[in-house]
């Protein structure tokens, strides 16, 4: 016999550490992959590729953090006004909300990292530990799909 269970509905500081956290582990858990993935792959000089997010890279995560605070408390407001709104105008604004989201993530974790792996070869080459060409630079963003992938699917999914 299946029983029902029944869930008590978030309050809105466990939606807002959640929603927060969420953004946070987007945010901060790829370049830590990456970073070491590029790194033991051979693409960047392993261990000094750390030392990539005291340069432009960390100048970069800064302002993208910034970014992503502001985007996540726009989300969660309107995620919390979602509970002011009738039944049917909530369930379609949601919805709404929600097809878009998966894809608006994917998108911006996809741009963060291709920019990060410029602002990291960038970083790199102005510590002199590497002088890169165009087609290293490709080889780089190549690199990066398993590590979007690794990552993207970890945290959405």
């Amino acid at each position: 016999m299946i029983e029902k269970v029944e869930f008590t509905p978030l309050s809105d500081d466990q939606l807002r550490r959640s929603t927060y956290l969420t953004a946070m582990l987007a945010l901060f858990l790829p370049p830590a992959i990456g970073a070491t993935l590029m790194g033991v792959i051979g693409f960047y000089p392993f261990p000094q590729v750390y030392r990539i997010f005291l340069s432009y890279t960390g100048v970069y995560v800064a302002a993208v953090t910034l970014l992503t605070g502001y985007a996540t408390r726009h989300l969660l407001l309107s995620l919390i006004r979602l509970t002011t709104l009738d039944t049917e105008t909530a369930n379609t604004n949601a919805q709404r909300i929600f097809k878009r989201l998966p894809w608006m993530l994917l998108g911006f974790v996809t741009v963060y990292s291709i920019f990060g792996a410029l602002s990291a070869d960038l970083a790199i080459e102005d510590m002199g530990y590497q002088d890169y060409s165009l087609l290293d630079h490709l080889r780089n963003l190549f690199g990066l799909i398993p590590t979007i992938l690794i990552t993207a699917f970890s945290i959405f999914f």
